[in-house]
């Protein structure tokens, strides 16, 4: 009976889409370090914690009625966060669920026990993980009949690593380096009790100072950390010996360990600074993503910034990197063809792509991960061979470049037409004077005439209009042309009335 029960339980939950929202909800909270709500969360609980220890630090504090309830709200919420993360960190009805149709499709009957053991095994993992027993440890202080949990008050520090990504980052250098420090500390170890045995042979019967083996061990670490307090000093030779011995292991063991810390600490300092720069492009609204930072992506970054607009760099290359930093723009170093990068970045508010390194099979893959994030995504492509373009086109690429053959044109119409090309620039590069921009009309100008958007009130001239995309492009059209929903004008004219115009036709949207 109780079985079924569970099996029913079990399917019911994993059909609930609000049982999953809501569990993905506080998973977020607890565990998205992407996640806005998370910061807001670590916030409370950072600032929760240094109360708390504040108030059980001060004797007149604790004894307060007032700090005494502060202090028990703030015990309740550490132990249900702490329940949370035990909820969290599995899915016992997913376990349930996935054995018993693994029994079913294998005709036997299914066996709770061998389930039980397999979430339990799951739920230990966490229990018994560092943080885990941290977190319960800073649960105990709150208990004033034992005294003795006082000392477990230095939890509750320990705890806000927890909610501090740098300091989990620089944490997380002594793990990926057990090796060599667990080799350090075997090396530490043998010298320390191979030379307090070999003071304590030498010095324990002239020595007042040594008189057990804790003082010959105590003497060997001060003694290797060279720290050196000078309260035990040998008096034999064979004991000085021992001295210089151990001082020089000392001192190159120290000097082993310190380089490895720092070269570890440096490399994690890289990786915490490019986490820091995906987690500002949370913050931005619309941005644009340059894949390469050669000069194409300089004078891209460079006419993005004078037109206030955001923007991120990738590429994998240290220098081009360091060179985009240098001038204070956002840049991480990274594969920009690995999908995890688009993952472990805000593609929701992402605006536009702009795939220019000079690789064509590179951009060619970087194209094909940014469309299999977000079909819609627009993207710009540069090509180097002509026959890439029917290659970017068929991958989705909604415009593709060919830097040097421009340019060769741009020569080109210079040479044959130098006054023309002279106007055409100036409207195009000089700021303050004349400029081309397109503006978006929304349903209230269906069935409008161009004339009745009332253009010609703000002095502008109608290059063009670009009817569902640029294939179907109509070519100075007259004032009684009739428009349609989503259609954009190309519109020439001063910068500063063009932004005028576009404010009255986003009011009328």
């Amino acid at each position: 009976m109780f079985l079924d029960y569970l099996l029913k339980f079990s399917y019911f939950l994993a059909s609930s889409p609000r049982y999953r929202i809501f569990k993905t909800f506080i998973n977020e909270i607890l565990n998205n370090e992407n996640s806005v709500k998370k910061r807001y969360f670590d916030f409370f609980i950072i600032c929760l914690l240094l109360l708390t220890i504040y108030i059980l630090v001060d004797e007149n504090r604790r004894e307060s009625s007032f700090f005494i309830q502060v202090e028990m709200i703030a015990v309740i919420i550490f132990i249900f966060e702490w329940l949370a993360r035990l909820w969290v960190c599995s899915d016992i009805h997913q376990t349930i669920v996935e054995n018993h149709k693994k029994y079913n499709l294998l005709g036997r009957n299914f066996r709770i026990s061998k389930t039980i053991k397999e979430i339990m095994r799951d739920k230990m993992k966490f229990i018994f993980s560092p943080m885990s027993i941290i977190d319960l440890l800073a649960i105990l202080p709150s208990f004033r009949s034992a005294k003795i949990f006082r000392i477990f008050l230095l939890f509750r520090l320990f705890k806000i690593f927890r909610y501090t990504r740098s300091i989990k980052k620089f944490l997380s250098v002594f793990n990926e380096k057990k090796f060599e420090f667990g080799t350090l500390a075997f090396l530490f170890s043998f010298i320390i009790f191979f030379s307090a045995i070999a003071i304590y042979m030498y010095e324990s019967e002239l020595n007042n100072n040594i008189n057990s083996m804790f003082d010959a061990i105590y003497w060997s670490i001060i003694t290797i950390t060279t720290v050196g307090y000078g309260d035990i000093t040998p008096l034999t030779i064979e004991g000085k010996i021992v001295t210089f011995i151990l001082v020089f292991a000392g001192t190159t063991s120290v000097v082993l360990a310190t380089s490895i810390a720092t070269t570890a600490l440096t490399a994690k300092m890289s990786i915490i600074k490019d986490e820091n720069t995906k987690s500002q492009t949370n913050k931005l609204r619309k941005y644009t993503l340059i894949c390469g930072f050669g000069e194409i992506g300089m004078v891209l970054a460079k006419s993005l910034i004078e037109n206030g607009e955001n923007f991120l760099i990738v590429d994998e290359k240290e220098e081009e990197i360091r060179r985009a930093k240098e001038n204070n723009y956002l840049a991480i170093k990274a594969d920009a063809t690995n999908m995890e990068l688009f993952t472990s970045i805000n593609v929701k508010n992402l605006k536009t792509v702009a795939i220019i390194t000079d690789n064509d099979a590179t951009n060619l893959s970087i194209l094909l991960s940014v469309k299999s994030i977000n079909q819609d995504l627009k993207t710009i492509i540069r090509a180097n061979d002509k026959n890439s373009k029917a290659k970017f086109k068929i991958a989705g690429a909604n415009r593709v470049i060919f830097p040097y053959e421009f340019a060769a044109l741009m020569g080109v119409e210079y040479i044959g037409q130098p006054m023309a090309f002279d106007v055409i620039d100036n409207i195009l590069i000089t700021k303050g004077g004349a400029s081309i921009d397109e503006v978006s009309l929304s349903a209230f100008y269906e069935q409008k005439t161009l004339y009745q958007t009332g253009y010609h009130n703000f002095r502008l001239k109608v290059i063009g209009i670009i009817r569902k995309d640029i294939s179907n492009f109509i070519f100075h059209p007259n004032d009684n042309f009739k428009l349609e929903q989503n259609d954009k004008l190309i519109i020439l004219g001063n910068s500063d009335l063009i932004a005028s115009f576009h404010l009255k036709c986003m009011k009328k949207s």
